[in-house]
């Protein structure tokens, strides 16, 4: 089995033990639809300490988008993790990927809010892309909208619409 098939079917002790083995297996995309190791963990719900391996032994990887849909590892993280860590998240939150854009239509900044992640990863989002306050969704909700819909600290409320009042 190659490393890919490991991760599809979430063999996560498997994948590990591959990558601390394979110094460059990090790197290697799928044949099936050109994806990095990470886009496949964070679709499948890995284990962080598996996705941070992954981002230790090849970080340029948060700044590459999935072949196949387009999507950074900080959009795929937001979509597919029910509870990502802080952590994680300002792991993947770079330039690049605050830029990026989700299947659904939503900046990272927004799904943040939506799934509402502690305020100093929005707070980076938001200081990374400050754009993207402008931003709305498929929807035509924008991310200030979101926040106080979710009930979010008066503070970062105040911070979004500072950026786009």
């Amino acid at each position: 089995m190659d490393i890919h098939d490991l991760l599809d079917h979430c063999d996560w002790a498997e994948a590990a033990a591959a990558i601390s083995l394979y110094e460059n297996i990090s790197k290697i995309p799928s044949p099936a639809n050109r994806d990095l190791p990470l886009h496949v963990s964070l679709r499948n719900k890995a284990p962080t300490s598996l996705l941070m391996t992954l981002i230790e032994s090849y970080p340029e990887a948060v700044d590459l988008p999935s072949s196949s849909s387009n999507e950074f590892p900080l959009s795929l993280a937001l979509q597919h993790l029910d509870d990502p860590p802080s952590d994680l998240l300002l792991r993947l939150a770079t330039p690049a990927s605050s830029k990026g854009v989700s299947s659904f239509g939503e900046t990272p900044l927004f799904a943040a809010i939506s799934k509402k992640s502690p305020t100093t990863v929005v707070s980076q989002l938001l200081s990374l892309n400050p754009s993207a306050a402008g931003v709305p969704d498929e929807m035509d909700q924008f991310p200030l909208h979101e926040a106080v819909a979710v009930k979010a600290d008066e503070a970062l409320i105040r911070a979004l619409y500072d950026a786009y009042p």
